[in-house]
């Protein structure tokens, strides 16, 4: 794949912003817009965030529930999917829509911590490493071959709010790291080892609150 890789963006959340950060300051990547969420049913300071910073940046904008990721890739000539967040599995067809297929950015190492909570599972399972993991995106729930990752301690007294902002400051290297290897042709991604694969838990009610 030839520079500029031209990626169409899904993300969400303040991981979500951070990625976006990241991407529009990335060498050897075109950025041609954003899918994002609408405003929020209940108050949420993150729901909006991803819109506001793409608007800002100038990018094109448009409604999640509104759009077909599939045909909105071949419209814009997108090379790569990359999402975040993005709580929908991806049909065949929209896996295959851009010639280089989906990426999906997990708050885990994977294989552990697969599933909507990774960085409760982290908690819950007392680790004492997690990180972000890139990995290009198949049929199954983050079980895609491994782009690239990046690590960094559970430490005492870590709590959900505390990790996630270790996700934000490991969001650029991520992004940068992991567009150089998709623009190396000699790159080949890392399968998943199934044996070390874990789901991370849901939080109880109580947690969530």
């Amino acid at each position: 794949m030839s520079s500029p890789l031209r990626v169409l963006a899904a993300l969400h959340w303040g991981l979500g912003e951070r990625l976006l950060d990241a991407l529009l300051g990335c060498p050897g990547l075109r950025l041609l817009g954003v899918v994002c969420r609408g405003p929020a049913l209940q108050p949420d300071p993150y729901a909006m965030a991803v819109r506001r910073r793409a608007q800002r940046a100038g990018l094109p904008v448009w409604e999640e529930d509104e759009q077909d990721l599939g045909r909105l890739a071949r419209q814009t000539g997108a090379d790569l999917l990359w999402l975040h967040a993005y709580m929908r599995r991806l049909p065949p067809e929209v896996l295959a829509a851009a010639p280089l297929g989906a990426l999906n950015v997990h708050a885990s190492l994977l294989p552990a911590h697969r599933g909507p909570d990774p960085l409760h599972g982290a908690l819950v399972r007392k680790d004492t490493r997690t990180g972000l993991t890139a990995h290009l995106m198949d049929q199954g729930l983050d079980t895609g071959p491994i782009v690239h990752q990046v690590a960094f301690a559970v430490r005492p007294g870590d709590t959900r709010e505390t990790l996630l902002e270790k996700c934000k400051q490991a969001a650029r290297p991520l992004v940068e790291e992991t567009v150089r290897r998709l623009l190396d042709p000699d790159f080949s991604p890392l399968p998943q080892d199934e044996a070390l694969a874990s789901h991370a838990p849901r939080p109880e009610k109580k947690e969530q609150a």
